[in-house]
């Protein structure tokens, strides 16, 4: 599963999930 630029990707954290935009790849 290939991400682009301003996909929304989600993120698992010790406070819980995060939904954040991804501004550029690295």
């Amino acid at each position: 599963m290939d991400k682009k630029v301003g996909d929304v990707a989600e993120a698992e954290t010790p406070g819980g999930k995060i939904k954040f935009k991804i501004l550029k790849i690295e």
